[in-house]
């Protein structure tokens, strides 16, 4: 896959996780006070942490712990700089353990279809060896 369309889908895989995870905080909000400006952020900074995410797919030289700790902070800036910008009050500690929750949960979702994707190229794989023997 070429550079300009790892970006364009790196991009659209953070507007998803980003949007569906406003949305859903949405829902058990007591006021809904959505402004262009909210919803605009929430699509920037989607935009901005996919390719956050690009670290896993173009930096060879560094380890799997050094790319996540890179991305992990890359994207508690962005976070941060969200709330900043759209005037929302986070204090350190609560929104500390927010981001790293809502983080948690996502890096367990997207690992899990990593493993499910690489279990069905190994299936694959594994299916087209035995046809040649």
């Amino acid at each position: 896959m070429n550079l300009t369309r790892k970006i364009i889908r790196c991009i659209l895989i953070g507007i998803a996780f980003s949007s569906s995870i406003y949305l859903v905080s949405e829902l058990f909000s007591k006021t809904l006070s959505n402004s262009k400006l909210e919803i605009f952020s929430v699509l920037l900074l989607g935009a901005f942490i996919g390719l956050f995410s690009m670290i896993f797919e173009i930096d060879e030289r560094l380890s799997f712990l050094a790319q996540l700790i890179i991305h992990f902070f890359l994207t508690a800036f962005a976070v941060f700089i969200f709330a900043y910008v759209n005037g929302i009050h986070v204090t350190l500690i609560n929104g500390s353990f927010g981001f790293v929750l809502i983080y948690m949960v996502v890096w367990l979702i997207v690992k899990s279809q990593i493993n499910r994707d690489v279990k069905e190229i190994n299936q694959k794989l594994l299916s087209k060896k035995n046809e040649r023997d």
